[in-house]
């Protein structure tokens, strides 16, 4: 033991900025001009919409962290933080969208019991974010959609019933995506192998102390496996630094610039940076493309005067492909090969036991079998969807009678089975991560009641209308679990909590 003089930091005391360890400022601006003609032809008979919208879509953006400040933590807010005068992103978008819708009985069967609307419509959307850059840095283009719905709506003359079909289809281009949740660790992962092969190359061991309470310099180097020399180890640890060092040399320039990693392959390596950082860039955003399609189904009906019915239906699917953009599946086809076919999977992180983990095993744990299950399900339908829903609603009002101003109701929400995991399988290799895509576990389907009763009086005192109503959601849900992901064996390891039976009163007064 020995003692060193320790400075101790107290955000309370007005060191707030020398606590921070990472600041961001943002800014975005858009500039949007619309035109939009709708016309009118054959007494209503064709309605017709067209629109055009031109964005201009600029963005700024400045972030610093604690990356070789001095001093643990601190954040250089002076004056130089700030945005930069120039955007460094600018779009430009042009979207146009149309649709006619077609009322039939207008032109033919004026006397049909049935009114017959078709519709049609094409229409392209977007989001104007232009402050979005790939692995590489580089400036994403913004997100874009294009949606095509066609149907048919037919309604009694008298409007007491009436049922809509539509059929969609949606393509999107570049959207944000939270399909892969371990981003953080492509730089980390270079940050973190590289410092360890710095550890191994250069012998950067730590302080011990001898018996005597001297100090010397400590080595951290590879420990024999079972059935192997330390000479075998040792030529197993130089074979792991000489393969990561070939690998960095082929390593994008940009990915060490937007990461924040000083690292420079073309220094000679006894000069190079033996303390990697790396830091997520600015705006850095996972995207990817899907394809929606499905129908739309919806009946209304008016019975009675007193009894009122809604039933809709959806069945949806819905496919991703592209999964983390261009960009990135370059940078990991790359990384993964150098893993699995090089030595460079064998670099050995947090010390040279011959069992400690490596750096193929880290990618694996925190982004590698995770991409691999996300590009397995490109083409299939995206498992946190339910392909199916149905809602129904009914009401009925007591007009006469000791009943009269009272009135009933219930709700059905019903929600199809969903993927909640996937059985792995072995690969070619044993470095190799693959799932069973075409049989996944699923979780149960979900069924919720609704129930209401009411009693309302108009005019009970000065014009002013009164209405209590008793409104019990989730009829007869108690205390249960839904399984929201699975084990390997497909048993559950995660949980979310049932929504509850509750019950609420509302007082309304109307004037």
């Amino acid at each position: 033991w020995r003692n060193v003089a320790f400075t101790a930091t107290d955000s309370e005391a007005g060191n707030r900025n020398a606590l921070t360890t990472s600041a961001r400022l943002t800014k975005s601006r858009v500039f949007s001009r619309v035109a939009v003609w709708q016309g009118h032809f054959w007494d209503n008979a064709f309605v017709g919409t067209y629109g055009i919208r031109r964005d201009v879509a600029k963005a700024w953006a400045f972030t610093r962290d604690s990356n070789g400040s001095p001093g643990f933590g601190q954040v250089d807010l002076g004056p130089t933080f700030r945005l930069p005068d120039l955007p460094q992103n600018r779009l430009e978008i042009t979207s146009k969208s149309w649709s006619v819708v077609s009322h039939l009985t207008k032109l033919v069967g004026k006397e049909w019991p049935v009114q017959v609307s078709l519709f049609y419509s094409k229409s392209v959307n977007f989001q104007p974010a232009a402050n979005r850059v790939d692995a590489y840095g580089d400036p994403i283009a913004a997100p874009q959609g294009n949606t095509v719905d066609k149907g048919i709506l037919l309604e009694t003359r008298n409007g007491r019933f009436s049922l809509r079909v539509n059929r969609y289809e949606t393509a999107a281009r570049n959207a944000s995506s939270s399909g892969l949740s371990g981003g953080w660790f492509l730089g980390t992962s270079q940050a973190w192998a590289g410092n360890w092969a710095n550890i191994f190359q250069f012998n950067l061991g730590g302080q011990t102390m001898d018996t005597q309470g001297q100090g010397s310099t400590g080595r951290y180097t590879y420990s024999p496996g079972p059935g192997e020399t330390q000479q075998q180890a040792d030529a197993r640890e130089q074979a792991a630094i000489a393969a990561w060092r070939a690998w960095q040399k082929q390593v994008d320039p940009r990915f060490y610039k937007a990461w924040g990693l000083r690292y420079d392959p073309n220094v000679a390596p006894d000069a190079q940076v033996r303390n990697l950082t790396a830091s997520t860039p600015t705006g850095f955003q996972l995207t990817e493309d899907s394809l929606s399609k499905g129908y739309e189904i919806e009946l209304t009906a008016q019975a009675t005067s007193n009894w009122r019915f809604t039933l809709n239906a959806s069945k949806t699917d819905a496919s991703r492909k592209n999964i983390g953009g261009v960009a990135l599946a370059d940078f990991i086809s790359k990384y993964e090969k150098a893993l699995k076919t090089t030595p460079a999977g064998d670099l050995r992180i947090w010390w040279g036991g011959a069992g400690n983990e490596t750096s193929l095993f880290q990618w694996n744990t925190n982004v590698g079998s995770e991409f691999t299950s996300r590009r397995l399900q490109e083409g299939t339908n995206v498992p946190e969807l339910r392909e199916w829903r149905v809602n129904a609603i009914s009401n009925y009002d007591f007009t006469e009678g000791v009943l009269r101003g009272v009135n009933v109701g219930g709700g059905l929400r019903w929600q199809d089975t969903i993927v909640i995991g996937y059985r792995p399988v072995p690969g070619a290799t044993a470095s190799d991560v693959s799932f069973d895509i075409a049989n996944p576990y699923r979780g149960p389907t979900e069924t919720n009641i609704d129930l209401w009763v009411g009693y309302g009086r108009k005019r009970v005192w000065r014009g002013i209308d009164w209405r209590i109503q008793l409104n019990v959601r989730n009829v007869a849900q108690h205390d249960s679990l839904i399984p929201i992901m699975t084990q390997p064996d497909g048993s559950p390891a995660g949980y979310r909590i049932a929504p509850v039976e509750t019950w609420t009163v509302s007082n309304t007064f109307k004037f």
